[in-house]
Order: structure tokens, then sequence, then C-alpha cells
């Protein structure tokens, strides 16, 4: 049995909560926990100290390399005059003391988008948002739909800035800018380009999202995208990084996008899960599947017999402290189909809804079972 260093078993939550990714290659849905970050709201938001991703204001001394440089040096002048005109849209979404998001008025009456992982970021905390004017109001959950991570929420009041959607999606190479809250700053600017449409990550983030080269950072989650003209083109969700390569990534949006109506009526679409935490068997056991590192108890896993691993924990010649894991369930197959990864597993979960039953073949030992297991919500609210 492989022996592993003390905490190097990850409890990826890709089954019981939003999933973070290999130090290889991350992959972070952006929200922001305070911890990491403390601020102070003021009477007056402080937009903290300038880190504007654009270029010095044009002028006609302005030398130019080429004339790609001199149209570069206007688009991003242009997005930078978006960006100011559009912070008293944006808003900070504060989830109780647990962490900070982004989100923006779509109606003068006090619907903000923002993305799920944010709005939903820890249930038992209230929700509240912090408007660029140094206003804190309460938010209510109005909808979500997790597989398309955006959520709405409300607070009272009348005639706020809003933001519009754009009646088409973004071009590879259009100049894009996000308004965000990472970094410290109150609604700072990110510009950047886009590099790819139709990109997805992983089972665990939603498909068809738009990937850029806007640096954004957590706290920047669920905040809007803008394109040169102004209009919001989507929502900030996610970032990766690996091989010295960064990208960030949101969730298209247009006029015509259905999702916004039905989360305005009160959709709730929740991740079905089986109730565990779940690792890649290979990165542990030299085995294909996944590995079970952790039961929830009471949900569909544990109810069909899946069982925590047995960790053995003991200090090697050189003092360190070591993990020896053993009686390990690894998940094999599900609904008749291989697991090789946590994204064969996740895919297949995401396909079902709550309520509905697979079947999964779990490897314990030398045994091979199967299972029927009782999918349920990850959230209720």
């Amino acid at each position: 049995m492989r022996r592993l260093p003390l905490l190097l078993i990850p409890v990826t939550a890709a089954l019981a909560a939003v999933p973070y990714f290999s130090h290889q290659s991350p992959v972070i849905p952006q929200v922001q926990a305070q911890q990491e970050q403390p601020w102070r709201p003021a009477s007056v938001p402080d937009k903290g100290p300038s880190e504007s991703p654009f270029r010095s204001e044009l002028s006609d001394q302005t030398p130019y390399n080429s004339w790609q440089e001199r149209r570069s040096l206007i688009a991003s002048s242009t997005l930078e005059e978006v960006y100011e005109k559009s912070i008293p849209g944006a808003v900070r979404v504060i989830i109780g003391n647990a962490g900070l998001g982004t989100g923006f008025f779509i109606t003068s009456d006090g619907y903000i988008m923002t993305a799920a992982h944010v709005a939903l970021g820890d249930t038992s905390e209230p929700l509240s948002v912090l408007t660029s004017q140094g206003k804190e109001y309460p938010a209510t959950l109005v909808g979500y739909d997790e597989l398309k991570d955006l959520a709405i929420i409300k607070v009272k009041g009348n005639n706020f800035p809003t933001l519009q959607f754009s009646s088409s999606t973004p071009k590879v190479g259009d100049g894009v800018v996000a308004i965000g809250n990472s970094r410290g700053s109150f609604d700072g600017g990110r510009a950047g380009k886009v590099t790819r449409l139709g990109a997805s990550l992983s089972a665990s983030f939603p498909s068809n999202m738009v990937a850029s080269s806007m640096p954004l950072a957590p706290g920047d989650s669920g905040g809007p995208v803008l394109n040169d003209r102004g209009e919001v083109v989507g929502v900030s969700t996610a970032i990766s990084s690996g091989a010295g390569h960064f990208s960030s990534y949101f969730v298209p949006l247009t006029t015509s996008s259905q999702i916004v109506k039905d989360l305005q009526a009160g959709l709730k679409k929740s991740v079905p899960i089986i109730g565990v935490s779940i690792a890649d068997a290979r990165d542990y056991l030299d085995a294909e599947g996944v590995l079970v590192t952790e039961v929830v108890p009471g949900l569909g896993a544990h109810k069909a017999g899946i069982k925590d691993p047995q960790i053995r924990e003991y200090r090697d010649d050189s003092g360190r402290v070591r993990q020896e894991i053993s009686g390990a369930d690894v998940i094999v197959a599900v609904e008749g189909k291989n697991v090789n990864d946590s994204d064969d597993l996740i895919g297949v979960l995401r396909s079902k809804k709550a309520g509905d039953q697979v079947t999964l073949k779990v490897r314990r030992g030398e045994q091979t079972l199967t299972l029927k297991v009782t999918l349920t919500a990850k959230h209720k609210v």
C-alpha cells in the first residue's frame, strides 16, 4: 500500500461541495474567503490601491510602434471608460463572515445576478451586498442553477443602477473587462481578451464557457463581464493555471438567455450528489477508479454501505508524520460505465436529478460490490 505524506489526501468536494483540483493545474471557483483578505466597510467603499489593467490615457503625443499597438491602446481606453461607467451597477456580495464575491443589478428594483457558488457559499450565513455608494443591504436568495453556476439574489429598494445584457456573445479576440472584488479592492477592473469559446474545464464546472485572459482572482466570481459597448456578456466563474498558462472563464449570457427569467421566477436547481468526498485513485493507490476519502453520514452513499477508508498515521525514520491507507472503497463504474477518474463519475451524476437511483460498482480489497445509491440535492434552500 502506497504511503502518503500527511494531508495529501484531498477532500475533493466534487460530490458534496464545489471542487478544487490538483496543484499541477488548479481550477478555482472565485469566491474569496474573508480570512484571506479582510476588509472593513466604510461609509464610502475604499477602492483600494490602483491596480488598473488599463494603459495610460491616450494623447496626440503618445508614441506608437505600430498601428496594431495604437488599436490596442484605443481598445484599452474604451474598456476603461466602460469599467468606470459600469461601477455603480456592480456590488460586493458578502457571505456573513465566510467570504465575499461580486454581483450586479439587472433590475432597478433590486434583482442581482451573481454566481451560484457565491450565493450558496455558506447557506448558514446571511447574505448582504455593498454598493458603490457605501450602502449595505440584506439580500435574499431568489433562484439558482448550480449546473450553470448562476444565481439571482434580491435586495429591497428601487432606482438601483442596472447593467444591460448584450444581444450577442463575444468573438475570439474581442476585448472584455470584468468588475470584481479580488485583491482587497472594491469593484476593481480586470481587462483582457476572449481566447476561446465553448470552453470546458471539468465535469464539476459549467460547460460551454468563454475563456479569456482577464486576470481574475478569488473575490471576482459572480461579477459582470462587459464588452466594449458596456453590455454584459457573461458572469465570472473560475480561473485555471498550469504549465505556465493562465485562463479565466465566464458563463456567457445574452438578452435572450432564458435562464435569467427562470432564476427571477425562482428556479432552484441543485447538483445531485451521492454524499462522498473523492480523489483519483491512481494518484494514491496506483489504481484506476475514484477513491472515496470521506462518507457523509445519512446520505445515499452511507445508506448504501459505502465506507470511509482506514488511515493509519505514523512517523517515518526521519520523524515525518505519514499515512497509510487500507480498506478503501474505490468506485470503478457507475451505471455500467467505467470510472477512470473523478470526471467520469461526476459527469454521469450531473446528468441525473435528486431522487434518482444510480448503480455503482465498488472495489473493496479483493471484493467487487454492486451498490444502488439514491441521489440527494446538494443544496435545499
